[in-house]
């Protein structure tokens, strides 16, 4: 998985196997689903813990024979991180080996396989240990000193096999969930599905990070914009706000941008709590997949064509006044623009929404297309003082 990556396509080559079953959980109900973290891939619960850890086998040796390396690994692994995490694997948690081919059980795997209650467990591991007397795979050894552990994976494990291919059986599942709903749109609803899914997985850089998550939050938003309807979405309340994170906000450009044309303090300070709220929902609620990206990017690019026909109304009709009270009046006016999104419907006071994206341009970098500022002259002033991004 650290080989170099090529095309966009090869970018999810090294989850080739993984993708498949992710979606598979995620359609089925799941509320997380993470590739390669836990495992090759897991679900978690609304309390962060591991529902289910699932290792994909598809080899063409045997990987139930009673010295499979394969096998013995696999429970080593669950079992060291069941010691490491020990907040995230509970007694609930299904350890599965996916295998896709349907191997016939060695009669040490079986035995352990087919124990279920303690004692069970207690008398295959002992008739494991005599078959084992001479030569015994690599990590039996470490999974006979943490048995406490070891016996719980094994109460929980489940071996799965595919009704005809990992691939096939998420076709079927996709079919029985969405035929019915979309009827002669459904081949046009699948490839939709498909370039999101594996959208979110091209976006990984396996370098950098190997894990992928997806939830059913993200799985719901794509349905709602394949669906048409607008996401409801709404700032975060001032009481929300964290204090410590308003006050650094003061280094910020935008924040400079209303001290040089010597905006109120009481002006200031609503100004640092709507860019923070702005930026919360505009880094979680607002960003979710490339169509609502490119959205986003319309909406602020409007927001900066209405800012320069008001600069340039404000500078002729209001010529005879200062530059700063025609930067607090550009300021002003700004908060009675109404800032659309596409596919999004903002559930809040309209100038809570415009001081947001405003403050949030205001902080660009002086080189980006979409910078805005209050003063006449503020990238001359920003750039003088030193105190200006570059981007």
């Amino acid at each position: 998985m650290e080989k170099a990556r090529g095309s966009q396509f090869s970018s999810f080559n090294g989850y080739i196997k993984q993708v498949p079953r992710a979606m598979f959980y995620l359609i089925t109900g799941a509320y997380v689903v993470n590739i390669e973290k836990e495992d090759d891939v897991s679900v978690i619960n609304r309390n962060g813990e591991v529902e289910l850890a699932e290792q994909l086998k598809c080899k063409t040796r045997n990987i139930f024979d009673n010295c499979s390396k394969d096998f013995w690994n696999t429970l080593y692994n669950w079992v060291l991180n069941w010691k490491d995490e020990n907040a995230k694997f509970t007694s609930s948690t299904r350890f599965v080996i996916y295998s896709s081919t349907n191997f016939d059980f060695k009669e040490v795997v079986k035995k352990l396989y087919e124990a279920n209650e303690p004692t069970e467990i207690e008398e295959a591991w002992a008739a494991a240990k005599i078959i084992f007397a001479e030569t015994k795979p690599k990590d039996f050894d470490y999974l006979d000193e943490n048995k406490n552990i070891t016996f719980k994976v094994i109460k929980q494990l489940e071996i799965v096999f595919p009704e005809e291919s990992i691939d096939k059986d998420l076709d079927k599942i996709i079919e029985t969930e969405y035929k019915d709903v979309y009827k002669d749109k459904f081949d046009n609803f699948v490839t939709h599905l498909n370039d999101w899914f594996y959208g979110k997985v091209i976006k990984l850089d396996p370098k950098k990070n190997k894990s992928c998550t997806i939830s059913k939050k993200d799985f719901d938003v794509f349905i709602t914009h394949y669906n048409g309807s607008k996401k409801a979405v709404k700032l975060p309340s001032y009481s929300e706000l964290i204090p410590k994170d308003l006050e650094q906000l003061k280094n910020n450009q935008f924040y400079k941008q209303l001290e040089i044309v010597n905006a109120p303090l009481n002006i200031k300070d609503t100004a640092k709590k709507e860019y923070l709220s702005w930026k919360i929902i505009e880094g979680t609620e607002l960003k979710e997949g490339l169509s609502s990206e490119k959205n986003l990017q319309q909406a602020y690019l409007e927001a900066k064509n209405n800012w320069e026909q008001k600069k340039s109304d404000i500078e002729d009709l209001h010529d005879d006044k200062s530059e700063d009270k025609r930067g607090r009046l550009l300021y002003s006016e700004c908060q009675d623009v109404s800032i659309k999104i596409d596919g999004v419907e903002i559930n809040d006071n309209g100038k809570r929404v415009a001081r947001g994206v405003y403050n949030h341009l205001a902080d660009k970098g002086l080189s980006h297309e979409l910078s805005v500022g209050w003063h006449p002259q503020y990238k001359v002033m920003l750039e003088a003082n030193g105190d200006f991004e570059q981007e």
